[in-house]
């Protein structure tokens, strides 16, 4: 059987569906980082366990961004707080916010992304 191109249609088509894709991911992702960053605590985190809400500043900076040219989402913060809780400081354990949440949606990303952004 002989394969058939579409040319620029096929190529918009795909850029589309990819595009809904990122967006979802992307959205779905800053949901459930806000939601784990903003559960409120009698004190300090343990180390390794999401960051505990204390004035919910954090939380708010918590960002996201879509890139469609380029097909990229991003999510994350440009306080530097955020990186003394995911990495730790020489006074303070880790507690991890961004990897954690990417690595416990590991396989609901994988299921948007074969669901062709239906899902």
């Amino acid at each position: 059987m002989p394969l058939r191109w579409y040319g620029a249609g096929a190529d918009l088509y795909v850029r589309r569906k990819s595009a809904v894709i990122v967006v979802k991911a992307t959205d779905e992702i800053h949901r459930l980082l806000r939601k784990k960053v903003g559960k409120s605590g009698s004190g300090s985190s343990d180390p390794g366990d999401y960051p505990q809400k204390v004035t919910g500043d954090f939380q708010r900076t918590i960002v996201k961004e879509v890139d469609i040219k380029r097909l990229e989402g991003r999510v994350g913060t440009n306080d530097p707080l955020g990186r003394s809780l995911e990495f730790g400081t020489s006074r303070m354990a880790p507690r991890p916010w961004l990897t954690k949440i990417i690595s416990e949606m590991k396989t609901k990303l994988k299921a948007v992304v074969l669901s062709k952004g239906t899902g």
